[in-house]
């Protein structure tokens, strides 16, 4: 297949239900009253992460993303 690369894992959607998009990592935080750092910190990751995932340029983990479900409910 023309511009398939089987190392670009990005392009894989076979687990659609543990993805989060970036409004659903900001409103889950503000939800919870918290800064990207004190987020950060409750999920386990740094805030840089935090910061990748609410500008959408990377995606959360499936560990992250049940934390934060965790954190939410």
């Amino acid at each position: 297949m023309e511009g398939y690369n089987p190392h670009d894992y990005r392009k894989v959607t076979c687990c659609w239900w543990w993805k989060m998009t970036p409004d659903q990592v900001r409103e889950a935080r503000r939800e919870l009253g918290l800064s990207q750092a004190a987020f950060a910190e409750m999920v386990g990751v740094s805030p840089r992460a935090v910061k990748y995932w609410e500008s959408g340029q990377r995606n959360p983990s499936r560990m992250a993303v049940k934390r934060i479900q965790d954190l939410t409910k």
